[in-house]
């Protein structure tokens, strides 16, 4: 699709440098879920990487969710359905690793778009393209002179 913006195949190398959001958002939501389906899709479902990709796609559909245009509907309880999911995976996938902060986190996130409404409304995303934008103005360190 055109709005689909591919994955750089550098991802994870030294020279590559920081993912811009859209890239994250390329990586996680579509070309890493995609990657991980034909690996481990065919797996035994009792397999670590096919519940490992389970685990993951809860993630995804639940980042799928909060990343809609609209927030009507049951759409909070699916995404709390899908963190549930995915926080128990992990716990049964790696059962000596605690829950982190970002993670309790998440489950406030449906509250946040009931009473603000969808993620796009208050997300940064243009606004990191102006300041990629404005880093790449050769300033010279002189503020003020261009």
């Amino acid at each position: 699709p055109s709005w689909f913006k591919r994955a750089s195949v550098d991802i994870g190398k030294k020279g590559h440098g920081t993912m811009s959001a859209d890239e994250l958002r390329s990586a996680g939501l579509y070309s890493i879920p995609l990657t991980l389906i034909l690996l481990w899709g065919n797996c035994a479902p009792e397999s670590r990487q096919f519940r490992m990709l389970q685990n993951y796609l809860h993630l995804i559909e639940a980042s799928d969710l909060i990343l809609r245009r609209s927030t009507f509907g049951d759409r909070q309880s699916s995404i709390m359905l899908h963190l549930y999911r995915y926080i128990d995976g992990l716990h049964a996938l790696y059962p000596n690793v605690s829950i982190t902060p970002n993670q309790h986190l998440c489950f406030h996130i449906p509250r946040l778009l009931a009473n603000i409404g969808p993620a796009w409304v208050i997300s940064a995303w243009s606004t990191e393209r102006s300041n990629q934008k404005l880093e790449r103005v050769s300033t010279n360190n002189h503020i003020g002179v261009y």
